[in-house]
């Protein structure tokens, strides 16, 4: 894993795909620079570089529940894949996981399709 600036994030569709306990965030050594957004509000970033792909830690000034919120670019891979893959690129066990993003795909033109049941 290789933290890179704010810079790299690409512009696009993004989403949240998880939210991982504070202080499972710790042992990753990252710097979070403070970043406000229309809709968002002022929040903390880290981007991170893994052989999962690239994703970004928030945290919210302000925010309902304890967390880091993982994003993810909407590229088309199942979210519980993507879930799994940022778990294991960090070292992290998937308990330390107190939200998931609904088990859909999202496509990089903003739809989204859930996976074909039976």
């Amino acid at each position: 894993m290789e933290q890179v600036g704010l810079a790299d994030w690409p512009e696009g569709l993004d989403f949240a795909l998880a939210v991982v306990r504070d202080d499972a965030v710790p042992r990753f050594g990252l710097r979070f620079e403070a970043c406000e957004e229309d809709g968002l509000g002022l929040h903390f970033v880290a981007i991170v570089r893994t052989e999962a792909g690239l994703f970004a830690l928030r945290r919210g000034v302000g925010a309902p529940a304890p967390g880091t919120q993982v994003w993810c670019v909407a590229d088309g891979a199942p979210t519980a894949e993507r879930i799994a893959a940022f778990c294991r690129a960090v070292g992290i066990d998937q308990s330390e996981v107190t939200w998931r993003a609904p088990s859909e795909t999202v496509r990089n033109d903003g739809a989204a399709t859930r996976p074909a049941e039976g």
